[in-house]
C-alpha cells in the first residue's frame, strides 16, 4: 500500500490518502498544543538544571554556576517529563560529583537513578585504583570498565 506524506504547517503527515495524511498532522499539531510548557529549573549545589518543552519534545540543560553558555547537554525527542526529569538528575548528579549521602536523598524516588550513580562512582574508584596500581594510560579505561562490580558500595 502506498503511503502519502505531506508538510501541514510545518508538521510531517503520514496516511494512505491526502485526507489521512493531513488528519495525522492535524492530530500531531493537536497532541502538540495541548502539552505543558511551563519551563521547571532544579538546584544541586552550584549546578542548575532546566526543562523545558518545544512541539519537538522536552529539552533539558545543565549547567554550573551562572548561565554562561557553558551547558553540559541537552536531552530532546520522543520521552515524557518524568524521562526527561530522570535525565536531568541523573546528569546533575553526575556534574555535581555527590557523595553517598546526597545521592540517596537525590535519588530517593530513582532507584535505577541510585544504582546508575553507584555505578559511574565504582568506575572512578576502579579508574582511581588502576591509576594506583600503575596500569598504563592507554590500559586504564579498560580496566576499570572490567572491574567497576568490584568497586561499587551496597
Amino acid at each position: 500500500m502506498k503511503t502519502i506524506h505531506i508538510e501541514y504547517y510545518g508538521v510531517d503527515g503520514y496516511g494512505p490518502t491526502v485526507k489521512d495524511a493531513k488528519a495525522d498532522a492535524g492530530a500531531k499539531i493537536a497532541k502538540a498544543m495541548k502539552a505543558e510548557y511551563t519551563p521547571y529549573m532544579l538546584q544541586l549545589g552550584e549546578v542548575t538544571g532546566l526543562i523545558h518543552r518545544s512541539p519537538l519534545g522536552y529539552h533539558t540543560s545543565v549547567w554550573v554556576g551562572q548561565k554562561s553558555g557553558d551547558i553540559y547537554g541537552t536531552m530532546h525527542g520522543e520521552c515524557t517529563r518524568g524521562d526527561a526529569m530522570k535525565s536531568m538528575r541523573r546528569h546533575m548528579a553526575d556534574v555535581a560529583g555527590i557523595d553517598a549521602e546526597q545521592a540517596a536523598v537525590w535519588f530517593y524516588k530513582d532507584r535505577e537513578g541510585l544504582s546508575y550513580w553507584k555505578e559511574k562512582q565504582a568506575f572512578q574508584l576502579a579508574y582511581k585504583h588502576g591509576k594506583a596500581q600503575g596500569i598504563p594510560d592507554s590500559e586504564i579505561h579498560a580496566y576499570a570498565c572490567d572491574n567497576t562490580r568490584a568497586f561499587i558500595a551496597v
